[in-house]
């Protein structure tokens, strides 16, 4: 049987609170438009991937469920997150790297309107 990721990275989520700093953006083309405020979330509130997408629809009370979330890591750059696996792995990237500060930055886009 494979090792849980966690194991892998030799942590866990639970080894320090990660800050999640979230911003929405609206994509036309190749420009983006922040879409208000960032908001931060802990991993305590936002440890699964589920738990953070709950958050996110509470912050942005007009978000559709139609959007791409990306999360900045410190080796691969703008990583797409599209599982809880995906989810983990990048708190686990950020707890690994200490100039990275516990933070996570996640840009949510949704596509602009058309018009």
């Amino acid at each position: 049987m494979a090792a849980a990721p966690e194991e892998v990275i030799g942590l866990s989520p639970d080894s320090g609170t990660i800050t999640l700093r979230v911003n929405l953006v609206s994509k036309h083309e190749n420009t983006r438009k922040r879409l208000g405020p960032e908001f931060s979330l802990s991993s305590d509130q936002a440890g699964t991937y589920e738990q953070f997408l709950d958050g996110l629809k509470n912050n942005f009370d007009t978000l559709d469920g139609q959007f791409d979330m990306k999360a900045l890591l410190p080796q691969e750059g703008l990583t797409p997150i599209k599982s809880q696996e995906d989810w983990l792995m990048a708190q686990l990237a950020v707890a690994a790297e200490e100039w990275m500060n516990g933070q996570l930055q996640v840009v949510v886009e949704v596509q602009a309107a058309q018009g």
